[in-house]
């Protein structure tokens, strides 16, 4: 018997588990921020990667979560950049670095 995976499914498994592992920030910030992300540093959704160097949401009440302060680094197309989340939105905090190799 032959499995079968049908990949639009599995790709929405993937993303969506990323999301979750990320916790409030990373899902709040890939909501909001990412297409915003993609225009900065001139790169395609799906090529920029993130990391959450600092969520304040943690332990809050869910449902109530404010990232105020939370900071997200974000990397794409030989470009890197952070956010931080400050007054109900995303800013860029700082200039557009390349990677040190």
């Amino acid at each position: 018997m032959k499995t079968t995976v049908h990949r639009p499914l599995l790709l929405l498994a993937l993303f969506t588990g990323a999301c979750a592992s990320a916790g409030v920030a990373g899902q709040r910030f890939r909501a909001e921020a990412l297409p915003r992300v993609a225009f900065d540093l001139k790169c395609p959704e799906e090529q920029v990667r993130l990391q959450v160097l600092r969520d304040t949401s943690e332990g809050q009440v869910a449902g109530t979560e404010n990232p105020e302060g939370s900071i997200v680094g974000v990397e794409g197309c030989g470009q890197r950049a952070t956010y931080v989340f400050i007054n109900r939105g995303w800013v860029m905090n700082g200039p557009l670095r390349t990677p040190a190799k």
